[in-house]
């Protein structure tokens, strides 16, 4: 069994362990967020999906949410016997 060194996964093969450190730990594959400060993979689907994704209202209460589970689960609190 080999072990990442870097976050401590293991893996039954050094071509596993190969394309971990290459997918996860390599810094040329991250990217840096200039709004809200994270490092990430997939640095353009992030801004599609954290900050440009319009606001979805609540029909009860007006509040904008930017991700559809949210407003479903804060639908549900604002109207729980309905």
């Amino acid at each position: 069994m080999l072990i990442c060194g870097l976050c401590g996964q293991s893996f039954t093969d050094k071509s596993q362990l190969r394309s971990h450190k290459l997918r996860h730990h390599q810094a040329d594959n991250l990217g840096f967020c200039h709004i809200c400060g994270k490092q990430i993979k997939g640095l353009r689907v992030h801004m599609q999906l954290v900050h440009e994704r319009e606001p979805m209202p609540c029909h009860v209460c007006g509040g904008l949410f930017k991700h559809r589970r949210a407003l479903e689960m804060h639908v549900r609190y604002v109207t729980p016997f309905e």
